[in-house]
């Protein structure tokens, strides 16, 4: 049985921010909007984000899942030595045979952050705030996505956390979505658009994200097959 799915993009980051507002409850955006990128390329899409709680417990001494997603570091707490796990991703692009007993290396992190003041005046994500955090992942991982849905960055090294520049959803100007992006839906392997809706001429940031981020994958597997 195949089923469809549809849905407007806009609508679907605005309504989980008026309605929920914590960044888990994203995955039923991120997860289809990755599939489409990641369609017929031999790599999928797996959150791990869940894991966090488990993977902050004191380690076990059997290998967990989120051990091949996080690094240990030894820190002083109280006056004794621990192990702390640090840079657990939201999601992992993995090779298409990676399964929880046996996880194949992240290709490609993405960090989801929760938009901030969607519905007021709209923040837009900074990577530097979280330059700690993508650092410890970048120990273990060559390729980053930090996004909070509205704005994208595409990070290939710790040095691009000051550097890079995103593409943005967003119009600052007039405080609004931009409106190439009004009428957006996913249909499995491909975005559609409203023509009746969508301004064809303006451009349209949505097509150069989505190449952005197959571009991103298919050289992450390149370079992981090199």
């Amino acid at each position: 049985m195949e089923i469809t799915m549809k849905f407007n993009y806009q609508q679907a980051i605005e309504s989980i921010y008026t309605d929920a507002r914590w960044e888990a409850y994203y995955d039923p955006v991120i997860i289809p909007f990755f599939n489409i990128c990641c369609y017929n390329t031999g790599v999928k899409i797996v959150p791990v984000h869940a894991t966090r709680k488990s993977g902050r417990k004191p380690l076990l001494s059997k290998k967990h899942f989120i051990d091949t997603y996080s690094i240990v570091k030894r820190k002083i707490r109280d006056g004794k030595e621990v192990e702390i796990r640090y840079g657990i991703p939201d999601y992992v692009i993995v090779p298409i045979d990676s399964t929880y007993d046996n996880p194949k290396k992240s290709l490609l992190n993405i960090e989801f952050k929760l938009p901030e003041d969607l519905t007021g005046e709209y923040k837009e994500i900074n990577p530097i705030k979280y330059k700690t955090e993508l650092q410890y992942q970048f120990e273990y991982c060559a390729n980053i996505i930090l996004t909070d849905g509205v704005t994208w960055y595409f990070l290939k090294n710790a040095d691009e956390i000051n550097t890079a520049k995103p593409i943005t959803l967003y119009d600052h100007t007039n405080k609004c979505w931009k409106k190439s992006h009004k009428i957006i839906c996913l249909d499995c392997e491909k975005a559609l658009y409203d023509d009746q809706e969508t301004d064809q001429c303006a451009p349209n940031e949505l097509d150069e994200l989505l190449e952005t981020i197959k571009s991103m994958i298919e050289k992450a597997i390149k370079n992981n097959h090199a």
